[in-house]
């Protein structure tokens, strides 16, 4: 399949720029503007496979914006991902921005307005691409737009790699290949943006675990607190009571059912050291609680036996250490402090 060519090679300076917007207009839906008018040079190279449109942009400089306007008139369902071969090229969309260098690539959504800087002598290779191709796969695509991928490295290299050397070679391929070409294409691009859903997946749940950890510690050292709750540990933290409660979530167990645990769990410990000499009472204060009666009745509900029945048999031998039941299955989780 020849490629298409246009080019400001042949025409007078002043012939250009109009050239060239019409160009953009008609090709990529977009308004185009240059800062040096009678030294522009350009050229645009296109081919289309199947359903996916190849371009490759050869130019000194020039900048491009897709409008609300422009947006709305076309309507076109359309992901573009942009190889940068040379030079280095800005890309906006939706409060983003990245800017390319050689070696790297990005995907943008045309049926969002978006802006381009491509200051001085870059080219790119851009592809478009219908948004069902690329959305039928399971991640969030949203997350993916507007964001540097490597072609230098790993399953992004071979996307790079094999784009550039199809668009290349593109003239001398069959027919009868090009529907399987533009799906290894497809499929090479949603192993990339996959791959970096997972990551970013993989980093939330990892820093949502540093905060949750951030929070038991501040727990832990303030544990002795009777005044010790959540609102408390929210101010402390300067952070939302709310929030607290999402982020502790995946624990399976309220912060208020943590708190209580933990005390439980502490108590427990001193009364099976012999060295500890206070009394049951005395323990139980010392950790937050302020009724005995409220103390002796967690406890039991947490272990199954009543403090002084656990002392009394540590003591003499008798007893044995109670299984600690499964957080969010005892009084402890229920209520708060």
């Amino acid at each position: 399949m020849p490629l298409e060519l246009v080019s400001t090679q042949t025409l007078r300076p002043a012939e250009r720029l109009p050239m060239w917007q019409h160009a953009m207009l008609e090709n990529f839906g977009v308004y185009s503007r240059v800062d040096r008018t009678t030294t522009f040079e350009a050229k645009l190279e296109q081919i289309r496979i199947c359903d996916v449109r190849f371009h490759r942009l050869t130019a000194n400089g020039y900048y491009v914006e897709r409008t609300q306007a422009l947006v709305e008139h076309d309507k076109a369902p359309w992901l573009k991902i942009a190889l940068q071969l040379r030079g280095v090229s800005q890309f906006e969309q939706k409060g983003r921005s990245v800017a390319l260098h050689t070696g790297e690539w990005t995907i943008y959504d045309n049926a969002q307005p978006y802006y381009s800087s491509n200051p001085a002598n870059i080219q790119l290779l851009v592809l478009t691409i219908p948004r069902e191709r690329i959305s039928r796969t399971h991640f969030d695509l949203d997350d993916a737009m507007v964001r540097t991928f490597s072609g230098t490295g790993g399953v992004g290299k071979l996307a790079y790699q094999f784009i550039t050397s199809m668009f290349d070679e593109a003239a001398s391929f069959h027919a009868y290949y090009d529907s399987d070409l533009v799906d290894i294409v497809v499929h090479l691009i949603s192993l990339v943006l996959f791959d970096y859903s997972r990551d970013l997946m993989n980093s939330h749940f990892s820093a949502r675990q540093a905060r949750r950890d951030r929070i038991k510690a501040h727990v832990l050292q303030n544990l002795r607190d009777p005044d010790l709750n959540i609102a408390k540990v929210a101010a402390s933290l300067g952070c939302s009571i709310r929030y607290i409660h999402k982020v502790f979530e995946p624990e399976g167990i309220s912060l208020s059912g943590y708190i209580w645990r933990e005390r439980l769990l502490h108590c427990y410990e001193e009364l099976s050291n012999c060295k500890v000499h206070d009394s049951i009472t005395q323990i139980a204060f010392s950790w937050g609680f302020n009724s005995s009666s409220h103390f002796s009745t967690r406890f039991r509900a947490y272990f199954g036996q009543s403090p002084r029945q656990y002392r009394a048999g540590f003591s003499s031998g008798a007893g044995k250490q109670p299984e600690v039941p499964a957080s969010g299955q005892t009084g402890a989780t229920r209520s708060g402090p």
